[in-house]
């Protein structure tokens, strides 16, 4: 999650400061409070209803030591105009009491997904705490505590309870953004090995996807200013240098033959979501006077395990995605090759054509998580040879 395109953990006093100097008003993005959520029982529901109506639309952040303007008649214009910290808190206790209240207070529980920073400013003793919350791939989120049943959204006026047309979309969202996701992959392996729209080896193939849910279907992201950042950041899967472009789906970086057909590729596409291929990983094996089609698992394990968390890495720091995000591993043209780990093991011939595991969630980057929720994946790839997972440890 960001603020402002700062990513939360790496905000200063300063990021902070601008706000106020900038009169940047909540919306339904920002929040400010002057204080903590207290312990009354109103205070707990009003930061639980607070945090699930920002799970529950778009993300969000709230500003917590962050005095608002008040006009005339003394009403909240939600416009920060001092950072008045909170003294004497003891943030690390503050950061537990309120993971406890996120864990026990929604139903399903956001604990993991919230982001908290504690921001020292120049006033001894006092610091701004912020907490980032993303937009929830397992909402909408409910307020349960002490039996409230309570669903909130967030517009750029505050909070508000979505009725009863609006809660069904919502519970309908998030499975549409898994079917959108799926979609498009299909689309675009249809595109390059059927339809042959890119001048790509299709001997066989590997398609990774990393995918921002949500997102697919609209917004546009001009690729010009991350050119010099696109360039070196995702090699193309398959290996060795590689050229780059601006094409139709927006950028790409490539290695190709001597006849201009690519062999890998990583496609940047404008709505901020990424494409890696490679024709590399089935190749012919010799042996004992035979000749034997090999897919290299172990060698595309490797690369889905740097490339993936890379991939995400680019999606929220360059285009400023936050999560969930899809990710996918398909595999193309292995009917009847081999995954061989040396030359006394050797597994089962591959018996379909194309390995294509269903997608994986990613709701955070965190280079753990992003392992596993890779594993069934690339034990459905070893699977397919045979092997219940990838035998042994890598040196």
């Amino acid at each position: 999650m960001r603020l402002r395109g700062k990513v939360i953990g790496s905000l200063s006093e300063a990021d902070l400061q601008a706000l106020v100097d900038n009169g940047v008003a909540e919306s339904h993005l920002i929040e400010y409070k002057a204080e903590l959520p207290g312990g009354t029982d109103r205070d707990r529901k009003d930061f639980l209803a607070d945090v699930s109506a920002f799970a529950n639309s778009g993300g969000g952040c709230i500003l917590y030591g962050v005095e608002t303007v008040r006009d005339a008649e003394q009403h909240d214009t939600g416009i920060p105009s001092n950072l008045r910290g909170l003294p004497g808190a003891n943030m690390d206790q503050t950061k537990q009491r309120l993971e406890s209240m996120l864990q026990d207070g929604l139903s399903p529980p956001l604990r993991s997904t919230v982001k908290f920073q504690s921001i020292p400013i120049s006033k001894a003793g006092d610091g701004i705490l912020v907490l980032g919350i993303p937009a929830s791939f397992s909402a909408p989120h409910r307020v349960v505590f002490q039996k409230t049943n309570r669903f909130f959204r967030r517009s750029e006026t505050g909070n508000y309870e979505p009725e009863m047309t609006e809660l069904k979309r919502m519970f309908l969202e998030t499975t549409a953004w898994s079917e959108e996701a799926e979609q498009f992959r299909l689309d675009r392996i249809e595109k390059v090995r059927v339809r042959r729209r890119i001048n790509a080896n299709v001997n066989s193939s590997v398609f990774i996807h990393a995918l921002p849910l949500g997102r697919l279907g609209g917004g546009y992201i001009d690729l010009k200013p991350h050119e010099r950042a696109m360039i070196p950041t995702l090699a193309p899967p398959g290996g060795g240098s590689w050229s780059y472009r601006f094409n139709v789906d927006g950028f790409m970086t490539y290695t190709a033959d001597t006849n201009w057909q690519l062999d890998s590729y990583t496609q940047w596409f404008r709505f901020g979501g990424i494409e890696g291929y490679a024709s590399s990983f089935v190749r012919s094996y010799k042996g004992q006077g035979q000749e034997y089609p090999i897919f290299d698992a172990r060698g595309l394990t490797i690369k889905i395990e740097n490339y993936v968390p890379e991939a995400l890495k680019s999606l929220v720091e360059l285009f400023d995605h936050t999560p969930p995000f899809a990710v996918g591993i398909s595999v193309h043209g292995v009917n009847g090759a081999y995954i061989v780990i040396d030359q006394g093991t050797m597994g089962k011939p591959i018996d379909q054509d194309e390995v294509v595991p269903p997608l994986a969630i990613v709701d955070d980057i965190d280079p753990v998580n992003v392992r596993n929720a890779l594993k069934p994946l690339i034990d459905t790839l070893w699977q397919s040879g045979g092997f219940p997972e990838e035998p042994r440890k890598r040196n």
